[in-house]
């Protein structure tokens, strides 16, 4: 009763289910986006990406005013960086 109450407020149903998908889609983007161009990019780094860009993005829609449209965005570039920081910048092990 309380998603329905807030949905309500959202506008029609295609706007609604764009701005709550748009809350999750940009880290799953920058999740295959790692995983199709960064075969380096290991698994821990890519789960804390997503941890880093889901809290960029309700960070953005809670404290700031920049439109639903931005969070795919956002997410994606926060979930690449993170994870790419986090793997380039620990040693790799050495190889067998």
């Amino acid at each position: 009763m309380v998603f329905a109450g807030w949905a309500k407020r959202l506008g029609s149903l295609i706007v609604a289910v764009n701005k709550v998908g748009s809350l999750f889609y940009g880290s799953l983007l920058g999740c295959f986006v790692l995983a199709l161009v960064f075969p380096r990019v290991k698994g821990t780094a890519v789960f804390s990406g997503m941890l880093a860009g889901e809290s960029a993005i309700f960070a953005t829609a809670y404290f700031t005013d920049v439109s639903w449209l931005w969070y795919n965005v956002i997410g994606c570039v926060v979930v690449m960086a993170t994870a790419l920081t986090i793997t380039y910048a620990t040693p790799q092990p050495a190889e067998a």
